[in-house]
């Protein structure tokens, strides 16, 4: 891909300065834009926008100081570089000109390897002064990112599980739910699969996935993981299986049992037959020791409220 040229407006009322200064950077690469006075080079530039501007200082109308001055003052082309070219040599009107926005003056009449060795700094300073203008923006960008995941429970790992970086509120939830946790040591690889990771006595809290959800690694597949903390609602039918020593359906159906279902509505709930439910609700009243429907709606509510206090979110 051919690198663009870089665009310099010439703007001078005298067609000869003009041609000659057309002829001049064109041979040497630039690609030029000329105009004829102020009022014409704001329309030019309100357009399409240069590189770098060779203004004029005297020309009728619209001089070259007011209309480096407009320059300047609009926004969209503030950071345009201006080069006065001037025949004048007092230090009071180059002066002027600096006064004015410019930032370098070229002398009539016209050296070509002056014009072009001031042409090629400007544009140098200007190249450096967006390189650093864009490394700036990455690095506010970046600092943006860790201000706000140093306020989630953001963590690092490599391809082991090791930490790498682990910030204070993933550190604080590994604690809590990992008890004895060793920040050397690599993190539970249910965690890192994703499962679940539940505090005594086996209620569903907390789970790790990747951070914003990109499914990237850092460095490639075998670099590090950004991995995000998060604390989730426990799944009530879960608790009750872990605390009643039930299966996953017979913990389903005595949940909606105290929400104070009927069994053909449990049915259609889970997509079962009323036979099959009516068969896990019996086992239910086996592993509970109750007789009745009441009862073990009872059982179950005294399970989920006391985790509900137990267990604050």
């Amino acid at each position: 891909m051919t690198p663009e040229r870089p665009t310099v407006l010439v703007v001078d009322d005298i067609p000869a300065n003009l041609s000659v200064l057309l002829d001049l950077l064109t041979g040497a690469g630039f690609a030029v834009l000329v105009a004829d006075g102020g009022e014409r080079a704001l329309l030019q530039v309100s357009h399409r926008r240069p590189d770098v501007i060779l203004l004029d200082a005297m020309m009728p109308g619209l001089d070259g100081f007011e209309t480096c001055r407009r320059l300047k003052a609009n926004p969209a082309t503030g950071d345009l570089p201006v080069l006065f070219m001037t025949a004048l040599t007092d230090t009071a009107a180059r002066l002027a000109g600096f006064a004015a926005g410019a930032v370098d003056y070229i002398s009539k009449p016209f050296e070509p390897e002056e014009v072009l060795a001031r042409l090629r700094v400007q544009l140098e300073l200007q190249r450096t002064r967006r390189a650093l203008e864009r490394e700036i923006r990455l690095r506010q960008n970046a600092e943006a990112q860790l201000e706000r995941s140093l306020s989630q429970a953001v963590l690092v790992v490599d391809a082991d599980g090791h930490l790498v970086f682990c910030a204070r509120g993933a550190r604080e939830l590994l604690h809590r739910y990992l008890g004895d946790f060793d920040p050397d040591a690599a993190l539970p690889p249910a965690l890192l699969a994703g499962q679940s990771v539940a505090l005594p006595p086996g209620l569903v809290y907390l789970r790790a996935r990747r951070f914003a959800e990109t499914g990237k690694h850092i460095g490639g597949d075998e670099g590090l993981t950004v991995l995000l903390l998060k604390e989730e609602a426990p799944d009530p039918s879960l608790m009750l299986s872990t605390a009643l020593d039930l299966t996953e359906r017979e913990a389903e159906v005595l949940y909606w049992v105290a929400q104070g279902k009927t069994s053909p509505e449990i049915a259609i709930i889970l997509g079962s037959a009323l036979k099959t439910v009516k068969k896990h609700l019996q086992r239910v009243y086996e592993k509970l020791g109750v007789e009745t429907r009441t009862a073990a709606a009872l059982r179950a509510t005294e399970i989920l409220g006391r985790d509900s206090v137990d267990h604050p979110r």
